[in-house]
């Protein structure tokens, strides 16, 4: 029982650092999962690396160097987040923003509110010219 609740208290703590990262914007939802396998991968008990970093010597295991270097990843722009997909999987709604960019390049010769015409192109109704 003691090596199985160490390997959870280890998992745990490998998916809330993940998660610290997706949530400052340094990891993309979708990466969670493999990088998470990745980090449990490395055995954190495994021989140290060496290697020199501002003039001196950094001794880490290969779990501890790669969590430094995901943390020091830049933070991801609010486009590509939108892009990729916010955490409960919810992208760009392509087809509406299509539908609103169409709305506003035509608004002066538009019949119906842009509400009521973003709610149709939801809803698969409408499809912008072209698509």
């Amino acid at each position: 029982a003691g090596k199985a609740a160490t390997d959870e208290l280890t998992r745990n703590r490998m998916v809330s650092f993940c998660d610290g990262l997706v949530k400052e914007g340094r990891m993309l939802p979708h990466e969670t999962g493999g990088t998470v396998s990745t980090l449990l991968a490395l055995d954190d008990a495994a021989e140290t690396i060496d290697f020199s970093e501002g003039g001196k010597t950094v001794k880490v295991t290969a779990r501890a160097q790669f969590m430094r270097m995901l943390a020091q990843r830049p933070v991801i722009g609010p486009e590509t987040r939108e892009l990729a997909g916010a955490a409960d999987g919810a992208g760009v709604d392509f087809a509406e923003k299509a539908a609103a960019e169409y709305y506003d390049a035509h608004a002066k010769d538009m019949k119906v509110s842009r509400e009521w015409y973003l709610a149709q192109a939801r809803s698969g109704r409408i499809k912008a010219p072209g698509k």
